[in-house]
C-alpha cells in the first residue's frame, strides 16, 4: 500500500518514540533506529492509526514530561554501547565489573524521597546499572548511592549501617523485555506483582522481584501466560532457587564520579532541578564522600531462565530496567522513569513530613536500556516489495533529510478503503450447565427468551458469547438456564459496555476470567492428633467452625489439606483441634497472597512442603584466608547462642572454613564469626540472618547461595 513507509508519531507517547507503518501493520522504533515493538494490524485499526495520529517526518521531537523530567546531560541509556560479552563471579566483588558494560546512567540524590527530607533515609538512590552475559548467564550489576554525608551530614542514621540497602527487606524490581510481540501491564488481577503500584507500559514481559536483603522471602521470576497477562501459577512465577538466579552485594562504587544535586530539601530542593543543567551539579567526591557508604549488587541470571539463549541476545537485544520500591510504590529507577518523582515532593498522607512517591502508581514509559545489541534495524522489517515512489521522492535512511508529509501528498481516506467502526463486547458468565444470555443492544429491542446459547469459553467454569454493537456502546443483559431459573441483577439487569466483562456471583468486573480451580495446600505443624483449618477465601464467608479436617501427611508431625481457591487468589487461616485450643497466630491469623504449597511450623509460613529432618541444616563457608582458627559464635531460632567464642569451624584448606548447624525444628539461624583472638566479623554489628535451609558462602560481608568451587 502507498503508506507502507509513512512514518507517523503518536502524540500520546514519548517524543522519543515513533511509529513506521508497513504493510499490514507497523514497526515502533525508538530515536537510535532501534526496534522496540513490530505488530500487525487490520484494516480498521490501521485506518484508525492514520487518522489518528499525527503525520510528521521521522525524527522530529517534542517536548514530553518524559525527556524533559531528567537532563540529558547527566542522564543516559547506553551511552557507550551494550554491555560486554563476559563471565562474571557473583561473590560480591566487583573487579570484574569496568565501564565498557555502562548500559543506563542515573545521578545521586535523586531518590524520591529525598525532596522531603533525608530523615527518611533516601539510601535506594540508583546511580548507574551495568551488563555482561556469556554462554549461560545475563549478568547485571548496579549502583546505590548514599550522599547524605555530603547533603546532609547532619542527618546520622542514613549514614550508619541502618542506610545500606542490604539491611532492610525492600522488594526491588528487574523488568525485563525479552519478547518483541509480547508485553504486559505488571498486574494480576486488580493488583501489581507482590501488590506493588507499578504499571509498565514500555513492553516488559518478565518480572524478577526480590528482596534487598538476601535470603528473605522467595524471590521470583514472574512471565507472561497465554493471555499476556503475569501469573502466580507456578509455570509463570518460579523462584530464584528453581531457575538459579544468584546475587550479592558489596560496599563502594566503580563510577569514576558521583554527580548530583548538591542540595537537600531543607534548602528548597525540587525534582524540577533535574532537568536543568544549570542546577548545583557537582561531583560528590570532591566535597568528601565516602564511597563506602555506596553500595553495589551483582546477579547472574541463567539465559535458560528467560527462555533465549546468547545466540538470541546478541542478535535481537533485550529491555532492561532496575526498580527500587519502599511502601507500596517505586521511588528510583534505572534507566530513571519520570513517574519516580511525578508525587516525590507532596506529602504523604499517613505522615506528611515523608514523600507521597512510595503510595502512588507508577506509570513507566521510559525507554529500557538494551543489552545484546541496540537491535535490528527497522529495514530488517520493511516488506521486500517496496512501494511506487518516483525516485526523487524516496527518503534517504537519514531521519533528518527526511521530505516533510505535506497535506497535498496524504492518501485518500475513502469510504471505500475505511469500513465502520465496530463495537463489541465479550461476556463471561459463570457457570458450568446450560446458559442463555437474553439481551438487547442500546435501546433496541430484546432477544426472543431464553437469548441465546453462550459457548464454553477458554476459561474452566466460564460461558461466553460475544455481540456486536454496532456504533452503540451499551448492552443491557440478564441470565438463565432455559429452564425458568433466572439471574437478571435483583430486577436491575447487568449493563456492560464495549470491551470484555466478567459476571460472576452477580458482580460485574472488566476484563477477563482469572485462571479457576487454584489451591493452596497447607502443611501445618503439631502434636494434636486430630487438626483442623477454619478458613476463608478472599473476601468470602468463614467456614463453619471448627472448620475442615486436616489428613496425616507423608511428612512426620505435619497435617495437611488442599483448599480449592475458585477464581480467589488469598487465604485466610487459623487452626484448631476441635476441643477449644486453637492456634490463630496470636490473633492475626494466616494469610496465603497466592496459590501454592505452604509450611506452618511455630507461627512461621515458609513456601513449600516440609523439609526432611535429615536435611533440616545450615551450612556455613566462611571466607577468612589470613586467619588460622574460625569460629562460629551461632543461635538457631530463638534459643540460647553459643558460649563465647562459638563452634570450631573446619578448615577447608581454601581459605574457607565451614560448619554445619541442625535447626531442630528451627526456620532461623543468627551467626558471626571470631578468630578466638579478639577479631570479630559481625557485619558491622548487624549479624548474619539466614531463613532458608541449605548452603551458604560468607565471604567481605556477602552472603551468597551455595558452595565454594
Amino acid at each position: 500500500m502507498d503508506l507502507r513507509f509513512l512514518t507517523i508519531l503518536l502524540q500520546t507517547l514519548p517524543a522519543t518514540i515513533h511509529y513506521k507503518l508497513i504493510e499490514g501493520g507497523f514497526i515502533m522504533v525508538n530515536q537510535h533506529n532501534t526496534i522496540l515493538r513490530c505488530k500487525k494490524l487490520t484494516a480498521i485499526v490501521l485506518t484508525l492509526a492514520m487518522i489518528l495520529c499525527t503525520f510528521t517526518s521521522f525524527g522530529t521531537t517534542k517536548t514530553s514530561a518524559a525527556t524533559s523530567s531528567f537532563s540529558s546531560t547527566y542522564y543516559k541509556t547506553n551511552p557507550f554501547g551494550y554491555g560486554k560479552n563476559s563471565t562474571i563471579s557473583i561473590d560480591g566483588d566487583f573487579s570484574d565489573w569496568n565501564s565498557s558494560m555502562l548500559i543506563a546512567q542515573g545521578v545521586a540524590n535523586d531518590d524520591a524521597r529525598a525532596f522531603r527530607g533525608t530523615h527518611e533515609g533516601p539510601v535506594y538512590d540508583t546511580y548507574a546499572l551495568y551488563s555482561a552475559w556469556d554462554n549461560d548467564n545475563l549478568y547485571l550489576m548496579w549502583e546505590f548511592t548514599n550522599v547524605t554525608d555530603v547533603i546532609d551530614p547532619a542527618q546520622g542514621y542514613p549514614i550508619s549501617d541502618n542506610g545500606k540497602p542490604w539491611n532492610a527487606d525492600i522488594p526491588q524490581v528487574i523488568a525485563l523485555d525479552i519478547h518483541p510481540d509480547k508485553s504486559g501491564n505488571g498486574m494480576i488481577g486488580t493488583k501489581g506483582i507482590w501488590g506493588l503500584k507499578l504499571n509498565y507500559e514500555n513492553g516488559v514481559d518478565t518480572v524478577l522481584s526480590f528482596s534487598s536483603k538476601p535470603g528473605v522471602g522467595t524471590p521470583a521470576i514472574f512471565s507472561l501466560d497465554e493471555h499476556n497477562q503475569f501469573s502466580y501459577e507456578p509455570e509463570y512465577c518460579r523462584s530464584f532457587k528453581t531457575s538459579g538466579v544468584t546475587f550479592a552485594y558489596g560496599d563502594g562504587h566503580i563510577s569514576d564520579k558521583i554527580m548530583g544535586i548538591k542540595k537537600n530539601c531543607y534548602e528548597g530542593y525540587t525534582p524540577a532541578e533535574l532537568a536543568s543543567d544549570n542546577s548545583n551539579w557537582v561531583d560528590m567526591m570532591e566535597y568528601g564522600h565516602d564511597a563506602n557508604q555506596d553500595t553495589m549488587y551483582e546477579m547472574a541470571i541463567p539465559l535458560s531462565s528467560l527462555g533465549i539463549d546468547r545466540s538470541y541476545l546478541e542478535k535481537n537485544s533485550i529491555g532492561v530496567m532496575h526498580i527500587s520500591t519502599f511502601g507500596e510504590s517505586g521511588i528510583t529507577s534505572i534507566p530513571c522513569d519520570p513517574s519516580m518523582i511525578d508525587h516525590a515532593s507532596d506529602p504523604y498522607e499517613a505522615d506528611d513530613s515523608t514523600s507521597a512517591e512510595k503510595a502512588d502508581t507508577d506509570v513507566l514509559t521510559c525507554e529500557l536500556a538494551r543489552v545484546g545489541n541496540g537491535g535490528p534495524t527497522p529495514t530488517s522489517a520493511v516488506p521486500s516489495t517496496q512501494p511506487s515512489i518516483a525516485p526523487s521522492e524516496v527518503p534517504s535512511e537519514e531521519p533528518s533529510i527526511l521530505p516533510s508529509l505535506e497535506p497535498s501528498i496524504l492518501p485518500s481516506l475513502s469510504p471505500s478503503y475505511t469500513p465502520p467502526i465496530e463495537n463489541i463486547a465479550t461476556i463471561y458468565y459463570k457457570s458450568s450447565g446450560t446458559t442463555y444470555m437474553h439481551y438487547r443492544v442500546g435501546d433496541g429491542t430484546w432477544t426472543n427468551a431464553p437469548g441465546v446459547c453462550m459457548e464454553e469459553s477458554e476459561f474452566t467454569g466460564y460461558k461466553k458469547l460475544t455481540v456486536s454493537l454496532g456504533m452503540d456502546t451499551k448492552l443491557t443483559a440478564c441470565f438463565n438456564d432455559g429452564n425458568g431459573s433466572w439471574d437478571n441483577n435483583n430486577n436491575a439487569n447487568y449493563s456492560f459496555g464495549k470491551g470484555s466483562y466478567v459476571v460472576a456471583n452477580g458482580t460485574v468486573k472488566e476484563g477477563i476470567p482469572t485462571v479457576s480451580n487454584h489451591k493452596i495446600t497447607l502443611y501445618y505443624k503439631t502434636d494434636w492428633q486430630t487438626a483442623f483449618a477454619h478458613y476463608r477465601t478472599g473476601s468470602n464467608n468463614w467456614t463453619v467452625a471448627p472448620g475442615e479436617q486436616m489428613s496425616a501427611s507423608a511428612h512426620n508431625g505435619y497435617q495437611c489439606i488442599s483448599i480449592d481457591m475458585g477464581d480467589e487468589s488469598t487465604l485466610t487461616a487459623c487452626f484448631n483441634n476441635g476441643s477449644g485450643a486453637w492456634d490463630n497466630n496470636s490473633n492475626k491469623n494466616y494469610y496465603f497472597d497466592a496459590p501454592g504449597v505452604y509450611t506452618v511450623n511455630k507461627g512461621q509460613i515458609l513456601a513449600g512442603e516440609p523439609i526432611a529432618h535429615s536435611t533440616d541444616t545450615v551450612t556455613l563457608y566462611y571466607y577468612a584466608p589470613t586467619w588460622s582458627t574460625v569460629n562460629c559464635h551461632f543461635r538457631v531460632g530463638t534459643e540460647a547462642w553459643t558460649a563465647v567464642p562459638g563452634k570450631t569451624m573446619e578448615s577447608l584448606g581454601n581459605g574457607y572454613y565451614a560448619i554445619t548447624i541442625p535447626l531442630n525444628e528451627e526456620n532461623t539461624v543468627t551467626a558471626c564469626f571470631n578468630n578466638g583472638a579478639g577479631t570479630w566479623d559481625s557485619k558491622n554489628g548487624s549479624n548474619y540472618y539466614f531463613t532458608e535451609r541449605g548452603n551458604y558462602i560468607i565471604k567481605n560481608g556477602a552472603i551468597i547461595c551455595g558452595t565454594p568451587n
